[in-house]
């Protein structure tokens, strides 16, 4: 490939790379101007189509707070690319890692935000992966922000999808809970939720929902929730406040609907205080809280044919009734994730949790043979419990094809004291405990 691309745009440096390829800046022989060249590095079918993707929807949009599309094309190697819009500035990802926002700049940047996609949604396009990363500030101002990668957006009125089976569409710490789930029809309060992530983000400097395993971190968006933003964020106010749960809302039927709606709800909060500001290297700490008795416990049991990070195939859908059943049978809840993975949330008092639990995992092992399966400890934090149980999950997979054993059911070594009175649990050096059989 010639410096040159397409005959008119001249290479400079490169200024980043991802999956998707490399993207550089470059010059606009025709007027001189400065544009950054995306140049996509894959060959399947699937890049291929997300790339055309992302030129169409580009080409489709006019706002200030969406990234230009200036032109797209194939090179003389066969090289997708894809010309837009040179912005010169930081990203609020950048931002978070140093300076950090006030309150004042975290709403205008959201408010800004959100108004380029009410935008889009109007014209039929969820953007899908919205994130710090994602959102670039012209000049290192945040209330210029500018929305930037749609390459997984999606145009909701086409026929054709870009997901398929096993496959995750978005970032995991800012995915709905319905993408979490790996559900296909989306609707624009999927992208309210991921920027409402952001804005908890940008107000806290804390992500979220954040975790050493993607798997965690779904199962922490479906059962768990982020610390309360008036304790992270004493400074807020409680319009603000609301304004946050209510696009932080798990339940549809609660959340803003569309970002109109955001944009709405933030207009209506009125004056802001200046407040300091927090990034993720110098955040303000928060008065020791001692944590009040808990009365009811949470108890994981999570499943996966492999590695639970990696995409699987999902559960067939007779397997899926009876995992619903075996989940209702024990008074838990059942979900099924965007990785293929399952878990099953349960509830209550310790003793009987572990062995609600223990039942679950005994069926689920008749049920779903070669997979591995983890019950995770008792917690008063769903989060904490998650990320027990997808590094459980991790190292029995690991254990089972170095040892060439089939996958076993590994208990946290605290549920397992609980279980030990009528459930048959064996212990063999290091490893965690296993659970075998009721007595």
């Amino acid at each position: 490939m010639t410096a040159l691309v397409d005959g008119r745009f001249r290479l400079l440096e490169r200024v980043g790379a991802g999956g998707m390829g490399v993207v550089h800046r470059a010059i606009d022989e025709r007027d001189g101007s400065t544009v950054a060249i995306k140049l996509l590095s894959g060959r399947n079918p699937h890049d291929i189509e997300r790339a055309h993707r992302e030129a169409q929807i580009l080409a489709r949009l006019s706002h200030p707070a969406i990234v230009g599309h200036v032109a797209d094309g194939i090179t003389a190697d066969g090289t997708l690319y894809l010309a837009m819009a040179w912005i010169e500035g930081t990203t609020a990802a950048t931002r978070l890692a140093n300076d950090g926002f006030s309150i004042g700049e975290a709403v205008a940047m959201t408010r800004r935000i959100a108004d380029a996609l009410a935008a889009a949604h109007r014209a039929q396009i969820l953007h899908r992966d919205i994130k710090p990363s994602n959102i670039l500030l012209p000049g290192d101002d945040p209330a210029a922000a500018v929305l930037i990668d749609f390459g997984v957006s999606r145009l909701t009125d086409a026929i054709q999808s870009l997901t398929r089976t096993g496959v995750t569409i978005g970032t995991p710490g800012y995915m709905s809970p319905e993408q979490a789930r790996g559900e296909r029809d989306l609707t624009p309060a999927a992208d309210v939720f991921a920027l409402g992530c952001v804005l908890y983000e940008c107000l806290t400097a804390k992500p979220a929902f954040s975790g050493m395993h993607s798997a965690a971190v779904l199962v922490k968006i479906l059962f768990g929730d982020p610390q309360p933003l008036e304790v992270v964020c004493r400074e807020a106010p409680p319009r603000l406040v609301a304004l946050v749960s209510a696009m932080l809302a798990k339940d549809l039927t609660k959340r803003l609907p569309d970002c109109d709606a955001v944009l709405r709800a933030i207009d209506a909060i009125g004056a802001l205080p200046a407040g300091p500001r927090r990034s993720s290297h110098s955040q303000i700490s928060e008065p020791t809280r001692v944590a009040p008795p808990v009365a009811v416990m949470h108890c994981l049991v999570s499943a996966a044919r492999g590695n639970p990070d990696d995409m699987l195939e999902p559960p067939s859908a007779v397997e899926c009734a009876d995992l619903a059943a075996i989940a209702a049978t024990n008074h838990a809840d059942l979900e099924l994730l965007a990785t293929g993975g399952v878990v099953v949330h349960v509830t209550g008092e310790a003793h009987d949790a572990a062995a609600r639990a223990a039942l679950i995992a005994l069926a689920m092992r008749r049920l779903l043979g070669g997979w591995s399966i983890a019950i995770s400890s008792l917690r008063a934090d769903v989060q904490a419990a998650a990320e027990g149980g997808a590094a459980m999950l991790t190292s029995a997979a690991m254990a089972a094809i170095f040892t060439k054993r089939p996958p076993s059911i590994v208990v946290d070594p605290g549920v397992a004291t609980l279980l030990s009175g009528e459930f048959e649990i064996e212990i063999t050096g290091r490893d965690d405990p296993r659970l075998i059989a009721k007595r």
